[in-house]
C-alpha cells in the first residue's frame, strides 16, 4: 500500500476503528433517550458519512490498485460491521449497571465528550487547541480554560468521556479508550477465508494471553498496600496500542478528570469511576469509588498508579530491540525479588535469572514454621484463652463464651486434662447447639479447616440426644450424604434405632427398571413406579407398599450396578417424525419427604430422623416457588391452616428438635440461595404458625463449608448477590490463629440473624513442606494446512501432553524414591489421568504393579470406587490418580505425599478444590499389627506444579513474555497464600491478608440435551478405551463410538420467535444482511436517524468478530435426522441399536458411560420395528440460557450455490475449524452441533450459561480487576518483600 510503513497503515485503521466503535457507542445513547439526537455535539456525527471514512481511508493508505481498493473498502466495511456492535454492546451494558437510577431520571448526562477525527494526519496543535475550549465548555468548568486540560494523561486527550450526575447518591464517570491490533496481512473480506482466518487469530490472540490473568479478586474497601511497580515498568508490560496500555491511558483521563472536577468545586459527592478499553480482542475494565477528600478505595490507588504510569511511560524507539529486553529484564528480575522473603530462601536450582523470552523453571520449597495439629494438644485453660469475649457471644449462649465453651468440655471430654484442637471445636459447637432455644431459628457458621470434624460435632450431638429430632442434612456429594446416613443409621454393624432416609435424582430415574426386573423374577408384583429412597436404621420397618420404592442400602447397591436410569421417553409423530421427552419423575426433596412422612405414620415408636440430599436438588420454579417448599409433604396439612398448626404441634411432642445443616455450601452454586431459602422455610413451618402462643420447636441451621474460612468471607459469599462467579475474596486477616469464636449478624433468608461462628486453622502433619514447581514453555503455533495456522489450544496439546505427562511422572518417581507410604496425583483431565497410569505401570524399576495405582474420578464405576475406598484395599494403593470430583469427600490417613497439577482453567476454583485436596492426607488406619492409629501426625509433602505456555507465531513476543511471566509469579503467590490461609488464618504475607478462594453463587440449570448425550458418550468411551479393559468391551466401545460419530452428525437447532418484537435473529439471513447495510452502506451517516440505524436488540452482542444471540424468547428444538434409505445407513443404524443395547445392559462398564448410552439408545430406537428407517427425531428445548454464537459478518462471505440450486447455501470449507473457534466463544464450550456438518453459515451453541461473555464482570463495581492481559492482583500480594 504506497510507501506506507507497516506502523502507519496501522495509525490509520486504529484511527477508522476509534470512529467506528464511537458510532455505536452514540447510537446506544440516542436509543435509550440518553443524549437527544439533536445535540448539538452531535451535529458533526450525522453530517459526515461512511463514504467519508472509506475515502479517507483509500486516500491516506495511498492505494491506487483497483483490486486492492475493493479489498480495502470489504475490510472497513467488515470493521464498520463488527466495530458498532463492538461499541453499541459495551455502552448497553454498561448502562445496564445503573438502569434503576437512569429510568427515574435521578442520573442523567451531565457532560459528553465525543470528538471526531477521520483517520488521516493530524494537527495536533490545533486540536489540542480546540480541545481546550470544548472540554472547558462541555463540563461547565469556571474561570478561564486551563492548558492542564489538555496535558498528557488529562481529560482533553480522552477519547471519550461519559459523566451521569442528578439527585442519585452518586455520580458515575465513564472514559473509554480504543484500541485496534492490525494483523500482519490484510485479508479479502469478500471470502471465506479471511472471515475464518480472522477468527482463528482472534481464538490465538484470546488464548495466547496468560491463563493465570484474569483472575476475578473482591477486595475489602480498606487501605492495602500496592506495589508501585506499575508506575515505572508499563512501557516494558505493553505497547502502546495494546489494551493494558489503553487501560492505563484511560486510567489517567477518569482519575484526573474526577479530581479536576472536584478541585474546581462540581463534584462534592461519592462518585463510581470507570475506565474502560474497548478493543476486537475484548474489553479491559477498572473501576473505584472516588469520595471528594476522602477515599479509601485501593482500586482508586491503582487507577492513579496506572495513570501516573501511561504518564511517565519512556517509549522505545521503533526497532530498539536491545532496549526493550533490558527493560524486560529489569522488570522480571524486579518482581522476582518481591517474592516473598520465607519462599525465595527455598529457591532451588535457578543459578541465574531468565533471559527474555527463554523457557524457565523456577523451584521453591519451604517448610511451614508454624501451625497448628487437630490433635494438639491444649490444657483447658489454655483453650479457654482462645476464646474471646464480648457482648455479641455473651447474647448468643445467655452467658459468657468461656462458660458455655466449658460446660461443653465437660459434656464431650469429662475426664481429659488436655483437650486435642478436634475436640475444642466440637466442644464450641456442641455450646452453640445447646444454647438454642424455642422460637426463633439459631444458626451457626463453621468455617474450620477440613477434617477437623464439623459434620461429626453435629452428628454425634444428635446420635446422643434422647429427645426426638429430624435432622436434614444437605451438602452436593452423594458419597458424603451416604456417610452420614451410614454413620447415624449402623453401629457397630447394628441398627441404630434413627431412621434414616436418602435418595438422589439417579436413583429416582432408575427405580422403574429396578423393579421391572424384581417383577420379572418373580420378586414383586407389577405396579406403578414414580420413584425409590434408601431407608435404614430401624430394625423391622414397616415399609409403605405404593409407587415410591423404600429399599435397602444393599438394594441401592444393585440398582446402581446393574440399571442405568434415563429420563427419557420417545413417541412417534408420524412415520418420519419421533419426540423424545422428558419423564416426569418425582423430585428428590418431593420423594424424600412424603415417604418419610409415611414411614413415621407406619412406624410410631421412632423419634429420631435423619434425611440427607443432594444440594442440586433445590431449584426455583418460577412464582415465588421452589423446591425446598417440597419438604413440607412432611405434614399432611399446610402450616398456615388450623389442622396444620396442630399437626405440627403434636410432631413437636414426637420430634422437638429440628436441625438443618448445610454442609460444603459453596461447592455448588445452589449453597447460598439454597440457605437463605430454607432459613426462610423453617420460619414458615416451625415459628410462625405458633404466633405469640411460642413454637414448641427449637430449630436450629448449620451452615457449614471449609472454604469460607472466616465470619467474614461466610457473610460476603452469602450476601453476594443472586449470581455471582468463582471468585477470590481478600480481606484483613485476624493472624495466625488455631481456634476463634465470633457473633456476628449475618441476613439470611431476609432477615438479619445472630450466627455464632467457630473457626479453626489446622493441618493433620507433624511437619509440612511445601515445594513450588512453576514452569513456562513456548510452543510456536504451526501451520495445520496452506494459508491456515493451528489454533492455540491444538497447538499446546501437541506439545503439553507429553511434556506433562513426563514431569507428572518424575514427580511421583521422586516421590516413590523419598519413600512415600502413598502418593495422591491430582490433575483435572481424566485422559491425562490414564495416560498417566500406564506411563507409571510401564516403568519397571518402580515396582507398580496394576493393582498399585488406582483411579479415582466419575468415570469410575460405583462398585469399583466403593471397593478402592474400602480400608483393606484403600491402604495398599501406592499411588491414586484423582480428579476434585473423585477427591471430595475422601481420606486416604497413610497419604503423606499430595501432589497437585494446578489446573489452567477456572483458575479460582482450582485455587478452592487444592485447598480442600491438600487435606485428602488424614484420619484413622490399622498398622501392621493391626491396631487402629492416626494418620494426622505424620511427616507430610505437597507439591504443586504450575505450568504455563507462551503460545506464539514467527516471533515471540517478549512484553508477552513478561506478562504471563508476571502473572505465573502471583498464581504462585496466590497459591501459596490460599494454603497458608486455610493452614493458619492468615495468608503469610508481610500485609496480614487473608486470601480465600469461593465458588459460584447462582442456579445450575438441568440440562438434557440430545447433543450432550452425543457427546457425553463420546468423551466417556474415548476415557473408556484409553483407560483398558477386557479387550472384547473395549471393542464394543470403539466400535459404538465411530458409529455413533456418522449416526448423529445429521443435526439441526431449529427456532421460532413467541413475538413478533422478539423475532429478529442474525442466523436468519434477511436480518443479518439489513443490519449489514445500515452498518457499513457508504450512504449512511456515522450517525443517521432512527430509521436509518443498525439495530441492536438487548438478546444480541457483539464480542470481538463473534456475535452472539440469547435465545430465551425462541420455542426451540432440536432435530437429528437419520437418512436410512441406504444399506450403508440402516447397517450403521442396526450395529448402534444393538452395540447401546449392550453398553446399557453391563454392569462392568461405569455410569458415565452406561447413561448416556441408554438415553442414545431411546433417541435411536423406534417405537415400531416396521417403522420407516429414515426418520428425524425431535426435542424440545427449553432452556432460558441458550445462546447461538455466528461470524459477526458472515453475510459478506455466505454463498449461494452456482449448479442450479440457488435456494442451498455453498458450505464451508472446514466445519471442525469453524466450530471448535466459535465454540471456544462460549466459556462451558458449546454443546450443539455435536458433529458439525455446516451447510451455509457457521454457527455453535451452547446452553446453561447465563452470562457468557462474562459482561456483568467487566461492570461489576466489587471486583478488583476485569484485565485481559495482565493479573493487577501482584500489585497487592507482591507489594513489599517480607524479609
Amino acid at each position: 500500500m504506497g510507501e506506507l510503513t507497516f506502523q502507519q497503515q496501522a495509525v490509520l485503521w486504529g484511527q477508522a476503528f476509534e470512529v467506528l466503535v464511537k458510532r455505536g457507542v452514540l447510537a446506544c445513547l440516542v436509543d435509550k433517550e440518553l443524549v437527544s439526537y439533536d445535540r448539538p455535539e452531535l451535529a458533526e456525527w450525522k453530517q459526515a458519512k461512511l463514504s467519508h471514512l472509506y475515502g479517507a481511508m483509500t486516500k491516506h493508505l495511498e492505494i491506487i490498485d483497483e483490486t486492492i481498493i475493493e479489498q480495502v473498502r470489504a475490510a472497513t466495511q467488515h470493521m464498520a460491521i463488527v466495530a458498532y456492535g463492538l461499541g453499541y454492546t459495551a455502552m448497553r451494558e454498561y448502562l445496564k449497571k445503573i438502569e434503576r437510577p437512569l429510568q427515574r431520571k435521578t442520573l442523567q448526562v451531565r457532560a459528553l465528550w465525543c470528538p471526531l477525527t477521520l483517520p488521516g494526519p493530524r494537527d495536533v496543535e490545533a486540536e489540542l487547541s480546540q480541545a481546550q475550549r470544548a472540554i472547558h465548555e462541555r463540563f461547565g468548568l469556571p474561570g478561564e480554560p486551563d492548558l492542564d486540560l489538555v496535558g498528557k494523561g488529562m481529560p482533553g486527550n480522552a477519547d471519550f468521556i461519559l459523566w451521569l450526575a442528578g439527585p442519585h447518591a452518586e455520580d458515575y464517570l465513564l472514559v473509554q479508550e480504543y484500541s485496534y491490533d492490525m494483523p500482519s496481512q490484510l485479508g479479502d473480506f469478500r471470502e471465506e477465508d479471511a472471515h475464518l482466518e480472522e477468527l482463528s487469530r482472534y481464538r490465538r490472540l484470546v488464548d495466547s494471553r496468560g491463563v493465570f490473568a484474569r483472575v476475578t479478586a473482591e477486595v475489602d474497601e480498606e487501605q492495602f498496600e500496592l506495589s508501585n511497580d506499575i508506575k515505572m515498568y508499563l512501557g516494558a508490560l505493553t505497547a502502546d496500542n495494546k489494551p493494558f496500555y489503553k487501560l492505563c491511558q484511560a486510567s489517567g483521563y477518569a482519575e484526573s478528570t474526577v479530581k479536576l472536577l472536584a478541585k474546581k468545586g462540581i463534584l462534592a459527592k461519592p462518585c463510581i469511576t470507570r475506565a474502560l478499553a474497548i478493543t476486537p480482542n475484548g474489553l479491559e475494565s477498572l473501576a473505584a469509588r472516588f469520595v471528594p477528600g476522602e477515599t479509601k478505595d485501593s482500586r482508586f490507588d491503582l487507577m492513579e498508579q496506572l495513570g501516573a504510569a501511561y504518564r511517565k511511560v519512556r517509549k522505545l524507539a521503533d526497532g530498539d530491540d536491545a532496549g526493550l529486553r533490558a527493560a524486560v529484564e529489569a522488570v522480571f528480575n524486579g518482581i522476582y525479588r518481591r517474592l516473598p522473603g520465607a519462599l525465595m530462601k527455598g529457591a532451588k536450582g535457578l543459578r541465574s535469572a531468565p533471559k527474555p523470552g527463554e523457557d524457565y523453571v523456577l523451584e521453591f520449597e519451604e517448610k511451614v514454621p508454624k501451625f497448628s495439629n487437630p490433635m494438639q494438644l491444649f490444657s483447658r485453660i489454655e483453650v479457654l484463652q482462645m476464646v474471646d469475649e464480648s457482648e455479641a457471644l455473651q447474647e448468643f449462649f445467655g452467658q459468657s463464651a468461656k462458660a458455655a465453651v466449658s460446660a461443653a468440655l465437660d459434656e464431650i471430654a469429662p475426664e481429659k486434662a488436655e483437650i486435642p484442637l478436634r475436640d475444642a471445636h466440637a466442644a464450641a459447637v456442641v455450646a452453640g447447639l445447646n444454647s438454642a432455644r424455642p422460637g426463633r431459628v439459631h444458626v451457626l457458621g463453621l468455617e474450620g479447616n477440613p477434617g477437623i470434624g464439623k459434620t461429626t460435632a453435629v452428628t454425634r450431638y444428635l446420635a446422643k440426644q434422647s429427645t426426638g429430632y429430624l435432622y436434614l442434612y444437605v451438602s452436593p456429594r452423594v458419597v458424603i450424604n451416604r456417610d452420614v446416613t451410614e454413620k447415624l443409621a449402623r453401629r457397630d454393624g447394628e441398627a441404630s434405632g434413627i431412621l434414616t432416609v436418602t435418595t438422589n435424582a439417579q436413583l429416582i430415574a432408575s427405580a422403574e427398571r429396578w423393579h421391572i426386573s424384581q417383577v420379572e423374577a418373580g420378586k414383586d408384583t407389577r405396579r406403578h413406579i414414580d420413584g425409590a429412597v434408601v431407608a435404614d436404621g430401624v430394625d423391622g420397618l414397616v415399609k409403605p407398599q405404593h409407587s415410591v420404592l423404600v429399599l435397602d442400602p444393599e438394594q441401592e447397591r444393585e440398582i446402581e450396578a446393574a440399571h442405568a436410569g434415563s429420563r427419557l421417553s420417545k413417541t412417534t409423530l408420524s412415520e418420519n417424525e419421533d419426540i423424545v421427552q422428558e419423564r416426569s419423575l418425582m423430585g428428590v426433596l418431593s420423594c424424600m419427604s412424603a415417604t418419610t412422612r409415611e414411614l413415621l405414620e407406619l412406624n410410631p415408636s421412632v423419634n429420631r430422623a435423619v434425611l440427607t440430599a443432594a444440594l442440586q436438588g433445590f431449584r426455583e420454579k418460577g412464582g415465588g416457588k421452589n423446591t425446598i417448599q417440597a419438604l413440607s409433604q412432611l405434614f399432611k396439612n399446610p402450616a398456615d391452616r388450623k389442622a396444620g398448626v396442630e399437626e405440627r404441634r403434636a410432631f413437636a411432642k414426637r420430634m422437638p428438635v429440628i436441625v438443618v445443616m448445610v454442609d460444603e455450601l459453596a461447592g455448588d452454586g445452589a449453597g447460598s440461595p439454597f440457605v437463605h431459602t430454607v432459613a426462610r422455610w423453617l420460619e414458615e413451618e416451625f415459628i410462625e404458625p405458633f404466633g405469640d402462643q411460642g413454637s414448641p420447636f427449637t430449630v436450629v441451621l448449620v451452615v457449614s463449608d471449609a472454604s469460607l474460612g472466616n465470619e467474614v468471607v461466610l457473610d460476603r459469599y452469602l450476601n453476594a448477590g443472586d449470581r455471582t462467579p468463582d471468585k477470590v475474596l481478600v480481606s484483613r486477616s485476624e493472624g495466625e490463629r488455631p481456634f476463634r469464636l465470633v457473633a456476628t449478624k449475618v441476613r439470611l433468608g431476609g432477615a438479619k440473624r445472630d450466627v455464632l461462628h467457630v473457626m479453626t486453622n489446622s493441618y493433620p502433619a507433624s511437619e509440612l513442606s511445601i515445594r513450588y514447581r512453576v514452569n513456562l514453555s513456548a510452543v510456536r503455533i504451526q501451520e495445520v494446512q496452506p494459508g491456515l495456522m493451528e489454533t492455540p489450544r491444538r497447538a499446546i496439546r501437541r506439545v503439553a501432553d507429553e511434556r506433562l505427562l513426563e514431569n507428572a511422572g518424575r514427580e511421583i518417581m521422586k516421590a516413590l524414591d523419598a519413600g512415600a507410604a502413598q502418593i495422591v496425583f491430582f490433575a483435572q483431565d481424566k485422559l491425562f489421568l490414564r495416560d498417566l497410569r500406564a506411563y507409571l505401570r510401564a516403568e519397571s524399576e518402580l515396582g507398580l504393579t496394576d493393582g498399585s495405582v488406582e483411579i479415582l474420578d466419575s468415570s469410575v464405576p460405583g462398585w469399583k470406587r466403593k471397593q478402592l475406598l474400602g480400608e483393606d484395599k484403600r491402604d495398599t494403593v501406592k499411588v491414586f490418580l484423582m480428579t476434585s470430583s473423585g477427591a471430595r469427600g475422601v481420606s486416604f490417613p497413610k497419604t503423606d505425599w499430595i501432589i497437585a497439577s494446578v489446573p489452567r482453567f477456572s483458575i479460582e476454583a482450582a485455587l478452592m478444590e487444592i485447598a480442600q485436596l491438600i487435606y485428602r492426607g488424614r484420619g484413622m488406619y490399622r498398622n501392621e499389627s493391626g491396631e487402629v492409629v492416626s494418620g494426622d501426625n505424620v511427616p507430610r509433602k505437597l507439591v504443586m506444579l504450575v505450568d504455563d505456555f507462551l503460545v506464539h507465531e514467527e516471533e515471540m513476543d517478549i512484553r508477552q513474555w513478561l506478562r504471563q511471566s508476571i502473572d505465573l509469579l502471583t498464581l504462585l503467590v496466590m497459591l501459596r497464600s490460599t494454603i497458608y490461609t486455610r493452614i493458619t488464618g492468615d495468608a503469610g504475607l508481610k500485609q496480614k491478608l487473608a486470601l480465600v478462594p469461593v465458588g459460584a453463587v447462582g442456579l445450575e440449570e438441568l440440562k438434557s440435551l440430545m447433543s450432550s448425550y452425543v457427546v457425553e458418550f463420546i468423551s466417556e468411551a474415548d476415557a473408556y478405551v484409553k483407560g483398558g479393559g477386557e479387550r472384547e468391551l473395549v471393542g464394543l466401545v470403539s466400535n459404538a463410538r465411530s458409529n455413533a460419530f456418522e449416526l448423529f452428525s445429521r443435526f439441526r437447532l431449529n427456532a421460532t420467535a413467541r413475538s413478533v418484537a422478539d423475532g429478529f435473529s442474525f442466523v436468519r439471513q434477511g436480518d443479518a444482511s439489513d443490519y449489514m447495510q445500515k452498518a457499513c452502506g457508504a450512504i449512511a451517516p456515522l450517525l443517521p436517524e432512527h430509521g436509518g440505524r443498525p439495530q441492536i436488540p438487548e438478546h444480541v452482542f457483539f464480542s470481538g468478530p463473534l456475535l452472539l444471540e440469547n435465545w430465551a424468547h425462541f420455542d426451540k428444538r432440536e432435530v437429528f435426522s437419520f437418512e436410512g434409505h441406504s444399506v450403508q445407513e440402516q447397517r450403521l443404524t442396526k450395529e448402534l441399536y444393538f452395540q447401546l443395547k449392550d453398553v446399557d445392559k453391563n454392569s462392568a462398564f461405569p455410569a458415565s458411560l452406561r447413561i448416556p448410552a441408554s438415553n442414545l439408545l431411546r433417541v435411536l430406537a423406534r417405537e415400531s420395528p416396521e417403522a420407516a428407517t429414515e426418520f428425524n427425531t425431535i426435542k424440545g428445548l427449553n432452556s432460558p440460557n441458550t445462546w447461538v454464537v455466528l461470524p459477526a459478518a458472515y453475510t459478506q462471505f455466505l454463498k449461494r450455490r452456482s449448479d442450479g440450486r440457488d435456494d442451498e447455501l455453498v458450505s464451508v470449507a472446514d466445519s471442525d475449524l469453524w466450530r471448535d473457534c466459535l465454540g471456544r466463544g462460549l466459556p462451558g464450550g458449546a454443546e450443539m452441533p455435536a458433529i458439525p456438518r455446516y451447510e451455509g453459515a457457521p454457527w455453535a451453541a451452547g446452553v446453561g450459561q447465563v452470562n457468557p461473555l462474562r459482561l456483568d464482570l467487566v461492570f461489576d463495581d466489587r471486583y478488583f480487576m476485569a484485565s485481559n492481559e495482565l493479573n493487577l492482583l501482584n500489585t497487592l500480594l507482591l507489594s513489599e518483600r517480607d524479609e
